[in-house]
This record gives structure tokens, sequence and C-alpha cells, in this order.
């Protein structure tokens, strides 16, 4: 019977004790890599920033401007109209 409780004190113990060491090993690793994520995160904000000053835009076959950092130019044609277009279905 003292042995048991001896075993189980043991146990709660050494359960106790990789518990705490766990936390108090990795809590600040835990929190540089976080900072460090957060640091890497604004570099790539900053960088795509600075090269999206370029006019961006992505068409259709047709030439309609679909996805562009102008919202102006959406849904306008890119270039002259396409011998298949008729005003009935011109986007400007």
């Amino acid at each position: 019977m003292k042995l048991r409780f001896i075993l189980k004190l043991l146990t709660l113990s050494a359960l106790l004790s990789v518990t705490l060491a766990g936390y108090v090993c990795f809590y600040p690793l835990k929190n540089y890599y976080h900072q460090e994520a957060q640091r890497q995160a604004f570099f790539q904000v900053q960088t795509i920033s600075r090269y999206l000053s370029v006019i961006i835009m992505v068409t259709d076959p047709n030439g309609v401007i679909f996805i562009s950092n102008q919202s102006e130019w959406l849904y306008h044609l890119a270039w002259g109209r396409n011998s298949k277009w008729t005003k009935s279905n011109d986007l400007n």
C-alpha cells in the first residue's frame, strides 16, 4: 500500500516536472518565433507594396480587364474592339 502511494507520487511528480520544464523551455522559443514571423510578414508586405507601385492588370482573351490595381480600369477593354464584340455586349 505504501509502495503504491510512493509510485503514484513519483509519477505525478515526474509528470509535473516534465510539463513545467516544457513550458519553461519552450515558451521563450514560441515567443521568439512568433515575433520573427511577424517581422517577416511585415517585411513581405513592404516588399509587395513597393512592387505594386507598377500598374498590374489581367485580361480575358477578349481584352476585358478583370483584375487590376487601378479600380477605374476594371471591366473595360484593354485594347481595340474584337470583331466578335457588338455594342450590346460591350462592357464599357
